[in-house]
């Protein structure tokens, strides 16, 4: 079955661009936040990958809303500015990876297999061996999964919070 990828940036070129790139998928494409948003609502998509500076509604916001309504899809967050502050807000929202504009179509490609493979999870690491789903959406190698469930039980503490932790430090 093709996967179905949502592109959401207000420059037409680069939805253009990234419309070729992605051709073996199924694509859709928006101008802004807003337009996404009512898109995301209305038809499942497994991908969204989203400018962060848009007018209308941001890529952040557009990540926030999807979140606050329980809406787990795997985010690409693309910029043309590496602002520090909205990448570690990015990740803080569960975006699964950040690139910087422009990119070429293999580094493209390569980030948008791997967050096709993704399963977002939630909780604590037995949570994430079984795959449930999660409001924090990160890929991590097993080993740091392991530190991640060492830290969390020595602490006492969620594993969510010990990754946001490491992601705002």
């Amino acid at each position: 079955m093709t996967k179905k990828i949502l592109i959401v940036d207000d420059e037409e070129d680069i939805c253009d661009i990234y419309q070729f790139y992605l051709k073996d998928y199924a694509t859709k494409i928006a101008f802004n936040g807003q337009e996404a948003l009512t898109l995301i609502n209305s038809e499942p998509f497994d991908l969204i990958i989203s400018d962060i500076n848009m007018p209308v509604m941001s890529g952040l916001k557009l990540l926030e809303a999807c979140r606050k309504s329980q809406n787990y899809i795997p985010f690409i967050m693309v910029s043309a500015f590496g602002d520090k502050d909205k990448i570690k807000e990015a990740w803080s929202l569960g975006a699964y990876t950040f690139i910087e504009k422009p990119t070429n179509k293999e580094a493209l490609l390569g980030f948008v297999n791997k967050a096709l493979q993704f399963i977002p999870v939630t909780g604590n690491l037995t949570q994430v061996e079984e795959n449930q789903t999660r409001n924090l959406s990160i890929n991590l190698p097993t080993s740091i999964w392991k530190k991640i469930e060492e830290e969390a039980k020595t602490k006492n503490q969620d594993i969510k919070k010990i990754i946001e932790q490491i992601l705002l430090k």
